[in-house]
Order: C-alpha cells, then sequence, then structure tokens
C-alpha cells in the first residue's frame, strides 16, 4: 500500500511555519509526464462534449516537512494540476523509480463539526467535471498569482470553510490541522478539524444562501460514522479518518 502517516499532531495557525519553493526539490520523469499530459487532453475532450467545465492551474505540493514538539514545518513547491490528476495512472512506476518522483500534490480533508455534533460533508455540482460525487470540505491549494511566494495551507483551509459553507468568520470556534497522510495516488492529505458556533440548521440555511457553486448539497454524519462515509461514499482512505480519532 502507498498510503502512509506523514505526521500527526495538533497544530495551531501560529504553529505551522510554510515556505516556498520556486524551483522544486522532487523529481519529473519526462516520458512519465507527457503520458499523463495526454490522458489530461482526453479528459478536456470529454469535458468539452458533456458541457462540463474543467479547471487547472498550478497547486501545490510538498516538497519536505519537519515536525519539532509544538511546531510544524512546511515546505511548498508547485505542479500543475492537469498532471497531478493524470499521473495518479503511474503511480507504480513513480515508486519503481524512487520516492522523489512522487507528486506529492496537496490537498485539504476538513473534518468540520457543527455545535451540536454534526460532521458536514458535501456533494459535488454537476457543472464541473469531476471523479467524485462526494467530498470532505477542503480542496487542492491552488497558487496564488497575487502572491507568488507566499504560501499558507492553514488560512486557504480556512477559507475553504468559510466560501463553501456560506458562513462567517464569527461562526467558527477552533481550527486546527491535525496532520498529514500520503495517499493511495501519492498526493497528500492535510487533515484539519474545524468546530462551529452553528447547530446544523444553522449551516444549512447559510449554504443555501452562499455564493460558491462548487457544491450542489451538504450532508451530515455522527462521529461513529465517519469511516463509513469516508470508505464507502467518499471513496478516501480509511487513515484520514483516524487522524480525528486520534485528535478526539
Amino acid at each position: 500500500m502507498n498510503s502512509k502517516i506523514l505526521f500527526k499532531g495538533k497544530f495551531s495557525k501560529n504553529e505551522i511555519v510554510s515556505k516556498y519553493n520556486k524551483v522544486s526539490l522532487r523529481c519529473v520523469d519526462p516520458v512519465i509526464e507527457n503520458k499523463a499530459k495526454q490522458i489530461w487532453q482526453n479528459k478536456v475532450r470529454e469535458a468539452r462534449i458533456a458541457g462540463k467545465k474543467i479547471w487547472d492551474q498550478p497547486v501545490y505540493r510538498l516538497d519536505d516537512f519537519f515536525v519539532d514538539k509544538n511546531k510544524c514545518g512546511l515546505k511548498f513547491s508547485t505542479i500543475p494540476f492537469s498532471i497531478r490528476i493524470s499521473i495518479k495512472d503511474f503511480t507504480d512506476e513513480l515508486f519503481n523509480k524512487g520516492e522523489k518522483y512522487l507528486p506529492m500534490a496537496v490537498y485539504s480533508s476538513i473534518f468540520v463539526e457543527t455545535s451540536d455534533g454534526k460532521f458536514i460533508f458535501g456533494e459535488k455540482s454537476d457543472k464541473y467535471a469531476t471523479n467524485r460525487k462526494y467530498s470532505y470540505i477542503g480542496g487542492v491549494f491552488n497558487k496564488s498569482l497575487e502572491y507568488d511566494d507566499e504560501v499558507d495551507p492553514f488560512a486557504a483551509s480556512y477559507n475553504e470553510v468559510i466560501e463553501e459553507l456560506g458562513i462567517d468568520t464569527k461562526d467558527i470556534e477552533s481550527f486546527f490541522l491535525l496532520g498529514a497522510l500520503r495517499t493511495e495516488s501519492c498526493n497528500v492529505a492535510l487533515v484539519f478539524y474545524c468546530k462551529l458556533k452553528l447547530i446544523k440548521d444553522e449551516v444549512i440555511k447559510k449554504f443555501r444562501n452562499r455564493k460558491d457553486l462548487e457544491l450542489s448539497d451538504l450532508f451530515f454524519a455522527k462521529a461513529k460514522e465517519l469511516k463509513d462515509v469516508g470508505v464507502n461514499k467518499i471513496g478516501k482512505e480509511p487513515e484520514i479518518v483516524d487522524f480525528y480519532e486520534l485528535y478526539e
């Protein structure tokens, strides 16, 4: 299995130090990358025929990390989203070449809990081409064109909760990074926990008035249902739920 817990803990914003490398420390196999580009072109054609939107932009990848007591250091570079999504078909080949060739593209999976103990998940809009119908709150970290040398996964994940749910900063009680998981496709899930001041019905009301259209609907689960939802409905590694259980 390719999945591996890289680190775990409970880190606030002030305990995370992020740096951006303009030149990635990771290696690229040009033959495999060209194959991935061809797969992406096929996806673009299929999306166009289906009348779906398809998105491509540089996204962050994890070059290196360290954890020292209450500090978590993260070093990032970028990889095109088109390569990130297509190169997973060649994971075994990349592993055979060595771990330094793995894509390690970063995304967030956020356990968002309401004040009445319900966990929030999203149903994807059919306006975008996607392989998954359901998801954790969160998503990939796309590179900001405005701040070329700045990367803040904590702030980006915090803002994802606000934008996807249509809530306000004042609605969030606490927010922590719980750790990082290298997934089966050899990308990296940064796992966060967010506690809201809102009950389920209040979240639903705000969600219906939001402007972000990435999610078409929400669904809710109890803590004891998290692993079943993550594995069987969303289709993500069971280890992601382990981070929440360790935190709890």
